[in-house]
């Protein structure tokens, strides 16, 4: 039996087990470890990550630039060593009002300055910044920019905050709700986290890690492409596809027609994805090529 062994996989991950965890899985299913996700998920977390299988797994750097949106819960008046409910409480403050969470919350819409959790898995001087921290140093984050899309209250049972929030890249709920708690006079860590949608990938389109099936269950190239705003899509002839595949420097005559995007996916006549082109410094140069094409 023929095994589906390249493509797209929207996973739900249960909470208590590690994003690497929930690919074992898949791993076993696809009978390979090439093997890959956009977007890691704390232990105590849970939702949808975005699995890449074979040769798709070079498409990651593309997909970990869409925004995400998130439901979690934040309980004020205690902070702890992790940000979240993993950790030691290392502090007991008063809890704010509402009034005063909630006049706090337009502080953080749009792009902010945020520092990284100490542990996370940024790298400071080579190593993670969560295995520096185990091993007992000063661990010392530099705050970097975000966006945060929206930041919006569901529910509010003292002390415990619901929220929904669509953010880019690279933002961490947890220094949020720890921002967020210091802004309000108090001190706070995050309780519960569900990633719901990736881009245009929901979380209600994902299957547990243990009834993944990769005959059902993975997206081809040509078929989850689309959800790439950044990406546009053109189809070149069967000779320009065979220069491609061979690396022959890339010619913008190629292209069937005028492209509005700075990213291209490139398909040959029979929908086979042949690589990715960019434009960058005035040209169209390769991102990727695929090897002997996929779909």
């Amino acid at each position: 039996m023929i095994v589906n062994d390249t493509g797209l996989a929207l996973i739900n991950k249960p909470s208590g087990i590690t994003s690497f965890k929930a690919l074992s899985g898949i791993k076993r299913a696809v009978g390979h470890g090439k093997v890959g996700h956009a977007g890691t998920l704390d232990k105590f977390a849970e939702g949808l990550l975005l699995v890449a299988v074979g040769k798709s797994t070079r498409l990651i750097s593309v997909l970990e630039n869409l925004s995400k949106r998130y439901e979690g819960t934040i309980r004020f008046g205690t902070s702890t060593t992790t940000l979240d409910p993993e950790g030691e409480i290392v502090g007991e403050t008063a809890v704010p009002t509402l009034e005063t969470i909630e006049n706090t919350i337009p502080h953080f819409i749009g792009e902010i300055m945020q520092v990284p959790p100490a542990f996370s898995a940024v790298h400071v001087n080579g190593k993670r910044a969560y295995q520096r921290t185990l091993a007992g140093e000063a661990v010392e984050l530099q705050p970097r920019p975000v966006h945060i899309y929206s930041l919006n209250i569901t529910s509010w049972e003292e002390p415990f905050l619901s929220i929904e929030v669509e953010c880019s890249k690279g933002t961490y709920i947890r220094s949020l709700a720890r921002d967020i708690g210091e802004y309000a006079g108090s001190s706070a860590y995050l309780t519960s986290l569900r990633r719901t949608a990736i881009g245009d990938f929901s979380v209600d389109d994902a299957v547990d890690p243990q009834d993944f099936d990769p005959s059902r269950h993975l997206l081809t190239i040509r078929e989850f492409i689309g959800f790439l705003p950044e990406v546009g899509i053109c189809r070149v002839d069967e000779e320009s596809a065979g220069k491609i595949l061979n690396g022959v420097p890339f010619k913008s005559e190629w292209l069937s027609e005028e492209q509005q995007k700075t990213l291209i996916a490139l398909f040959d006549p029979q929908e086979m994805f042949i690589g990715l082109v960019e434009w960058k410094g005035g040209e169209w140069k390769y991102r990727m090529v695929a090897e002997g094409g996929n779909r």
